[in-house]
């Protein structure tokens, strides 16, 4: 399967407003696009293999994806006791609770989707994934003030 770079955030000052905008909450963690075909791996942007440390996402992602090939593209998120976001979690490795929070889908059987409009790419998402134990499908919204209120209150 080939590698795919990950989009990276662009800083803005303000969010953009106006029709065909959405906005997504970008959880606390480390970005790692999951590669699901035969095998599956979790690699960060930088290329680090982290799919040893988090077994149960692995696990997850095989079973949803259930032999199709599947880039997806997410950030690896610890969580505490209480579900809340915990980066510290991340650090435990195997012991740790961890989610893939998973925003994006990069390739399907081998084709890019990458140049889809996002509202195609989330409906494959919708399609391929529903939520589980360590697997999340971020939300997204177009409601610019209603994230921005919830990002201050720590949702």
């Amino acid at each position: 399967m080939q590698r795919i770079e990950p989009t990276l955030l662009q800083s803005a000052k303000t969010l953009p407003v106006g029709e065909g905008w959405t906005y997504e909450p970008k959880p606390n963690g480390w970005r790692a696009v999951g590669c699901v075909g035969e095998k599956v791996t979790l690699l960060s942007r930088h290329g680090t293999d982290h799919t040893d440390e988090f077994p149960d996402v692995v696990n997850e992602l095989a079973e949803a994806v259930s032999g199709q090939n599947v880039i997806v593209d997410g950030e690896l998120v610890g969580l505490s006791p209480d579900g809340h976001e915990d980066f510290r979690e991340l650090s435990k490795g195997r012991r740790a609770r961890v989610a893939h929070f998973i925003f994006d889908v990069l390739a399907v059987d081998g084709e890019l989707v990458i140049h889809r409009p996002l509202r195609v790419r989330r409906k494959i998402l919708d399609v391929i994934f529903a939520q589980q134990e360590h697997i999340y499908r971020i939300p997204f919204d177009t409601d610019r003030d209603a994230v921005i209120a919830d990002a201050r209150k720590g949702g």
